[in-house]
């Protein structure tokens, strides 16, 4: 395997593994009371969870917040774009249970292990 496409198999390794990682956090007895304290749905930290995800295996481990917002869907029957204040509290969900680290608009995922 080129040096390209195990860079590429690395990264969407970690992706999902991550990606994994967060949504199993997210179903556990501690996170169903942060989603309650938070105010977030397991679909839309799921949907945001994918899309941030998504630019991690592409090689962009720092994505912006305005960017998932566009790409993540409300949850609803209607495929719009998260609001930024609903947006805000899945960030501060995801902040609190140490999965990501944000600075202003920017989102970092925490735990990725090799990026190469």
């Amino acid at each position: 395997m080129s040096g390209h496409g195990r860079r590429e198999v690395i990264l969407m390794a970690n992706a999902t593994r991550w990606c994994d990682a967060v949504m199993r956090d997210t179903r556990s007895e501690a996170g169903r009371v942060a989603r309650r304290e938070h105010r977030v749905s397991y679909v839309s930290i799921e949907q945001l969870t994918r899309v941030i995800a998504g630019y991690v295996g592409r090689g962009e481990p720092t994505v912006s917040l305005k960017d998932v917002l566009e790409r993540t869907e409300n949850g609803d029957l209607r495929p719009l774009p998260l609001s930024e204040r609903r947006g805000r509290r899945l960030l501060k969900f995801l902040v609190a249970r140490g999965h990501v680290t944000a600075t202003g608009d920017l989102i970092q995922p925490v735990g990725l292990g090799e990026l190469l």
